[in-house]
Order: structure tokens, then sequence, then C-alpha cells
């Protein structure tokens, strides 16, 4: 149990694999719960995320996400054809900027690894200045449509 719980996609997994590697280089494996971090630097790093948290009145579970919101960095890793996992807005930002710098619809899709239909969909309701029905199924109702 404690290996499926402790395992990599934990949310603090990668900062207590730093922490285990700096503190103990020579463990491997066997000795580290969920192949990433020993008994002890887990309960290291466990405790300073706690001990922030209540220092900082941090809530218990995150606020939801924003469906509005643009991740910059997501964006301009996805025109580099990065697979970076996007939101609608942000398939909508990337496929814009790259109309924006003459990349076709067919490259445009393989960069953001959608179909040529979502991107001609983004297209067209980006020249209407419409949202898209994937923007529509996002958005909560009481949040306005903005034009894409």
């Amino acid at each position: 149990m404690s290996a499926r719980v402790f395992g990599p996609r934990h949310a603090l997994a990668g900062v207590a694999r730093r922490a285990c590697r700096a503190a103990h280089p020579q463990l491997t494996g066997s000795g580290l719960l969920g192949r990433v971090a020993c008994a002890s630097c887990w309960e290291s790093v466990i405790r300073a995320d706690a001990r922030v948290a209540a220092w900082f009145d941090l809530p218990d579970t995150p606020p939801p996400a924003d469906p509005a919101y643009v991740d910059p960095v997501a964006v301009d890793r996805a025109c580099a054809g990065h697979r970076v996992r996007l939101t609608p807005a942000e398939v909508r930002a990337v496929v814009i900027r790259l109309r924006d710098r003459g990349v076709g619809p067919s490259e445009t899709a393989r960069r953001v690894h959608r179909s040529c239909d979502v991107v001609t969909e983004v297209l067209k309701a980006a020249a209407a200045g419409k949202a898209t029905r994937a923007d529509a199924r996002q958005m909560p109702a009481d949040v306005g449509r903005e034009a894409a």
C-alpha cells in the first residue's frame, strides 16, 4: 500500500526524490518507498509541506481551476511542438499564435496534437469572434464568453 501512495505520482515525489538523493546517494531500489525516496525523506518533505501550509493558512484543497487562464509557458512549448497538456483556452491561444506566424492548419494540428477539425473550428470561431463548442462545455454558465 505505501509504495502505491508514496510513488512517482505523489504531489511531493520530485521534492522527496531530490532530498533523498542529496542525503542518501547510495540508496537505490528496495530502500526507497515507491522507488522515489526513503521513509525518512518522505516524512521530512511531507512535514515541511504541512508547516508551510499552516504558516500561510493555505486551504486543504486547491481552488478550482480557472478555465479561461492561459499558461504562457505551455503555449510557448506547444507552439514549438512539445507534447503539453492544454486547456481549451490554451489550444485556442496556440492555434491563433501559429496562424499569426503563418503556420498552416495541418502543421498546427500536429503541434497541438489535435485533429485538423479542432484547429479549423478554433480558426472559424476566432474569425467570427465566438467561443468554440469546447469552450462552452468548459465554462460555467455564469462566466461570460470572450472573443478568441
